[in-house]
């Protein structure tokens, strides 16, 4: 590998040193990766990133075929596999339990409340489904259903599909679901 300093016209040549020098002894490195996925505001399992290093290393060929790569060559790839996998099955919760709720009217002349909760920082949520609101709603139910052709129930029965509150909608992150119209 060259690298070329800026004051010199001479290519120094820089040896790599491997980031995963043995399976048995990589404590340090799988530590390293976990801080830097924390760094990015992404949060997973304890045991994943090892796990997921060890399926790294049978897929390139064994560890002695892994010893080019740097620290940025695994941030990558592990973060690569992170963006592949279902948040809802890696089952890691990214929402605090004692976020700031707070009462809001919609309208002054409606006098409905609903719960707000309030998040700061940066977090990573998968998004499971959008409705666009400018468009009709059983339009996009049937377009959702994949049969355009057959009717789906008047949207008076709605509430029986939804539950009680017709006006349901679900945030889901990796291990509950939390209401955002109500708690």
């Amino acid at each position: 590998m060259c690298v070329q300093l800026p004051q010199s016209a001479y290519p120094i040549m820089v040896a790599t040193v491997p980031f995963i020098r043995s399976l048995s002894n990589m404590d340090d490195s799988v530590a390293e990766l976990n801080r830097w996925l924390v760094d990015q505001a992404i949060h997973v399992p304890d045991g994943w990133v090892e796990a997921c290093v060890q399926w790294l290393v049978e897929e390139h060929g064994g560890l002695h075929a892994c010893n080019q790569l740097t620290m940025s060559d695994w941030c990558q790839l592990i973060y690569e596999q992170w963006l592949h996998t279902d948040l809802h099955q890696l089952a890691c919760a990214v929402l605090p339990e004692s976020a700031e709720r707070t009462v809001t009217t919609s309208d002054y002349r409606s006098r409905t409340s609903s719960l707000a909760m309030k998040l700061e920082g940066e977090l990573c949520l998968q998004v499971v489904g959008l409705f666009n609101v400018g468009d009709s709603y059983y339009g996009q139910l049937r377009h959702n259903e994949g049969n355009l052709s057959a009717n789906i129930p008047p949207l008076d029965n709605l509430d029986a599909d939804l539950g009680a509150d017709p006006d349901l909608t679900q945030m889901t992150q990796a291990v509950s679901q939390y209401n955002t119209l109500g708690w």
